[in-house]
This record gives C-alpha cells, structure tokens and sequence, in this order.
C-alpha cells in the first residue's frame, strides 16, 4: 500500500492538499529543515520509534516553528500489560509490538523529561476512539474474530 499517496489524495479530495503533507520516512531521519512545520501529527506510529527519552527534543521538536505544536496520537494500556499477556492479543500483535503500548502514566513521565515541552490536558474517551476504530475495520481491513477478541479484552486492560 502506498499510504503516503492514498492520504494524499484523501487531502486533495477535502482541499487541504498544499496544507498537510503525508509522508513515508525514517523517524530517525525526516528530510525537512529546521522550523519547517507549524505542525506535526503523528497518528498510530510514534508509539514504535519515539519511546526514548531525548528522542521528541532531538528529532521532532527542531522541525516545529517556534509557535508549533505536535499531536501524537497512539495506543496505550489503562494499566500496565499484565504478564503473562494475554494469547488473543497475540492474534493480532507480537510480543515485541504489544511493548510498545504503554500507560498514558508512562508517556507523562517520558515526555516530562523533554526539552521545551509542555503537554497539554487529553482525553482518554470510549465514545471518541469507537468511531475511530469502527472507520479503521471498515477501511484498512474487514473486522475479524481478532478484532472482536481485542474489543473485548480492551474492555479488560
């Protein structure tokens, strides 16, 4: 799948195509000079490379314009993974992806740590992720028994 150009065109059919510019690059290296963006939106993605400490301060934050923001918007547990993990989470991640999700808590901490970095109040909201999750199953991929078990087991953790 070439997501880059799908959301691309998906920008181009709303009109906001010379305003948002979806990208497919390494994390560790974005082709973009400093003070470039008024914005960064990170949707599902910043959870697998920004867990380091340093990592926001060093590579996200000199892309911003001074008055920038970022959004970062990933999944998380309610609590700690409990060990061992649950199997029917394991249908859909490996062990190694589930690590990656951690306690709102956690990100707090971390991002605390950040230069320059003031966090602003989320929300965590059933009835705001349901219409984002139900988009996701229709157009990413069919729901799955998968789906169904991690709806579940969601409710759970």
């Amino acid at each position: 799948m070439d997501f880059p150009y799908e959301n691309y065109e998906f920008f181009r059919s709303l009109g906001i195509e010379e305003q948002i510019f979806p990208i497919y690059a390494d994390a560790n290296a974005l082709p973009f000079a400093e003070g470039f963006f008024d914005a960064v939106i990170s949707v599902d993605a910043y959870h697998y490379f920004g867990a380091e400490a340093g990592f926001f301060s060093e590579k996200i934050l000199p892309l911003l314009k001074p008055d920038g923001f970022a959004a970062l918007i990933f999944p998380g547990w309610k609590a700690p993974l409990p060990t061992p993990v649950p199997q029917e989470l394991l249908l859909s991640w490996t062990e190694e992806d589930l690590t990656t999700f951690q306690p709102i808590q956690w990100w707090k901490k971390l991002f605390e740590q950040e230069e320059h970095t003031r966090l602003l109040p989320s929300q965590n909201s059933p009835a705001l992720m349901k219409p984002g999750l139900t988009g996701w199953q229709q157009t990413i991929h069919m729901p799955s028994v998968t789906d169904l078990l991690w709806n579940t087991v969601q409710e759970s953790i």
